[in-house]
């Protein structure tokens, strides 16, 4: 740790030192992005101290990968967990923490409670009608609520500003087959954006051993309507998506070696939102506005094993918020900017499964929770900027809780370097399952559960380098109390429960990264995580929580010809070393196992043979590496992908 530090501090004197010079305009590019994630309204990197990684339309096509999950991989501070290859059953973590820590949006709608265990099934997410992705680090709780304890993670679906469309085909690797289209209709005033892509692929076996190929499907169809007639100061938002997975995976040989074997099970999920935004201003747009939104999520799945049905969860959750924002003072020198937010969710939960021996597993369940949030933003100039959230929430079947956020930024004199903190706290709610049990007589819920907390804090810096490159470093520390152990035997009941665990699981390390133009067309981005995470064990030490690496780097090369005709672009992912848990088969007991580091190089070209059509192509796992991200569940090796592109006119 002493020397990852010290290597670090070097590199960053190095290039303040170094880099800039005299001749070059007094500009930066820390002000040119604008999150809407790391704010109740929108905001300039440079205005906040969380440390934020945003990935753009260009950046995602040229990266070319097909799943969420696989975009994320390489950006600082997050690891995948996938349990086999694309399609399969995929956790996301950040910063060392829980997998159901991280907040996730789709247009600001928190889709994470939508699922038994507040996990997106990242393996149905494709990135077909993704337009940006936001990544927001540290506890965002007091600005979000529940499940923003490591972050939240908002993908910004796509809206065409232009007439046209898109299509595209693509196959490949172990029958796997692509088809998207896109369309843009309208004007200024109205306009209509429709998206719909299918994926299938015949997969590769998972287990170690067989020889059985586990598949998946992805059908999914978006469409967002914009109204926004300028002369009356006001915009209505409306977008709908549906998404149908199905994925097959293997079972577990709990007789003989305790490891995936081949079996002819099918999870099929299926999730639709619905939501409607008014964006409301009274007079002058920037001194006071209002935000009105409506939504509806509801996710269904369902498990089969060898063909039979073996259990099912469904979630039904409406949702509205009121938020208003009054700004005031000058543009150009002290400016003020006060937020109230209101909020409030209804989640209905149903579970179907077949009685047996164990219990019942069917019933229905409802949750309600109602939050207010107050955000105050100070700016001066262009030179330091503050921010900070209190938010308190009630729900149905937990006391009350709050939370609160604050973050600095301050700008040295050549507008080159920000200097930026952040503290606050987070706080994750127990899942249905938690709360309400699985089976009735061998897996029961407790009603006695408190929520998990957090509180994190983080000191950064942010260097312009060059005329557009950018150097970020950041140290983060946080401490989680009241962790729930899912899976808890008690003594008194003779079933599992879930508990919350005595002591603090510690988490802290450095995230890095530097972009940068080399030459004209050629651009380099390197970023390097460092994780220590520690959680106490049954003999009153610590131990390394599972399924997080300590190391982690990402590095990407990409070239754009000067007619921008080729686009080129080199990737490679070093995931360290890390622990897991095996369980052999009984009475031997579980036993943590490490699972060994590895590289993953990806290709991806494309060339425009003519001025609407472009040959696309891409290689995965280009050294055919053999690796595992769970313990037993092996991935694809090399695979190889070529496919064509019709934009038509104002098409992307």
């Amino acid at each position: 740790m002493r020397q990852v530090l010290s290597f670090f501090v070097f590199l960053t004197l190095s290039l303040f030192g170094g880099v800039a010079t005299a001749e070059e305009p007094p500009t930066s590019t820390l002000t040119e992005k604008v999150s809407v994630t790391a704010s109740r309204t929108p905001i300039s990197l440079a205005e906040t101290g969380n440390s934020i990684t945003i990935l753009t339309r260009d950046e995602i096509e040229r990266r070319g990968a097909l799943f969420l999950a696989d975009l994320l991989r390489g950006i600082p501070g997050i690891s995948v967990s996938r349990s086999g290859p694309a399609g399969s059953f995929t956790q996301i973590r950040a910063r060392g923490a829980e997998a159901n820590h991280l907040l996730v949006q789709i247009d600001g709608v928190d889709v994470s409670d939508a699922f038994a265990g507040d996990e997106m099934p990242y393996e149905m997410m494709t990135s077909e009608d993704i337009e940006s992705i936001e990544f927001v680090r540290g506890p965002q709780s007091g600005l979000w609520g529940s499940d923003a304890v490591a972050g939240v993670l908002n993908i910004i679906t796509r809206d065409s500003d232009r007439r046209g469309g898109a299509i595209s085909l693509e196959g490949g690797s172990f029958g796997s087959q692509r088809v998207a289209g896109k369309i843009g209709l309208g004007s200024d005033t109205l306009r209509l954006t429709a998206n719909l892509s299918r994926f299938e692929t015949d997969g590769t076996n998972i287990s170690r051993q067989g020889g059985e190929r586990d598949g998946t499907e992805n059908n999914s169809a978006s469409a967002r309507l914009i109204w926004a007639p300028e002369e009356r100061g006001y915009e209505i938002d409306f977008n709908v998506r549906h998404t149908d997975s199905e994925s097959e995976f293997d079972d577990v040989d709990f007789v003989t070696t305790g490891l995936p074997i081949d079996a002819d099970n099918v999870t099929n999920t299926e999730l639709t939102l619905a939501q409607v935004t008014i964006n409301l201003d009274r007079g002058d747009a920037r001194r006071w506005n209002h935000r009105m939104a409506l939504s509806s999520t509801s996710s269904d799945t369902e498990t089969f094993r060898s063909s039979f049905f073996d259990g099912s969860t469904a979630i039904d959750k409406l949702a509205a918020s009121l938020q208003t924002t009054a700004v005031w003072g000058d543009s150009g020198g002290s400016q003020h900017r006060l937020t109230l937010a209101l909020d409030h969710e209804r989640r209905d939960f149903e579970q179907r499964g077949t009685a047996s021996m164990f219990g019942d597993p069917n019933q229905n369940q409802e949750l309600d929770n109602t939050g207010i949030a107050v955000e105050y933003r100070f700016r001066e100039g262009n030179r330091w900027a503050a921010t900070a959230t209190v938010r308190q929430e009630q729900n149905s079947d937990f006391d009350d809780i709050s939370t609160f956020r604050a973050t600095a930024s301050y700008s040295l004199r050549d507008e080159k370097t920000r200097l930026r903190t952040a503290i606050g706290t987070g706080q994750k709610a127990p899942t249905f399952l938690e709360r309400f049990g699985f089976f009735s007589t061998t897996f029961i819920g407790n009603p006695d559960l408190l929520p998990e907390r957090s509180t994190s804090w983080e000191v950064g810096v942010d260097r312009q380098v060059g005329p557009t490159g950018n150097l970020a470093l950041t140290y983060f520390n946080a401490q989680l109390e009241d962790e729930i152990n899912g899976f808890s035997f008690d003594a008194g009941s003779g079933a599992f429960t879930a508990v919350n665990l005595n002591g603090e699981s510690d988490r802290s390390g450095i995230e890095a990264s530097f972009d940068a133009p080399l030459s004209h067309g050629l651009d380099i981005l390197v970023s390097y995580t460092y994780t220590d995470s520690d959680e106490p064990n049954s003999l009153g030490g610590t131990q390394r929580e599972l399924r997080r690496p300590r190391n982690m780097a990402r590095a990407n090369l990409g070239w754009r010809s000067l007619d921008g005709d080729w686009n080129l672009w080199l990737g490679a992912d070093f995931n360290g070393a890390q622990q897991d848990i095996f369980f052999p088969p009984f009475p031997t007991p579980s036993q943590r196992v490490e699972i060994d580091d590895y590289l993953i190089t990806d290709f991806t070209a494309s060339w425009r043979i003519a001025p609407s059509f472009s040959l696309t192509g891409r290689v995965e796992n280009l050294l055919d590496e053999e690796y595992e991200n769970v313990f037993g569940f092996t991935n694809s090796g090399v695979a190889g992908f070529i496919g064509l592109r019709y934009t038509a006119a104002g098409g992307r």
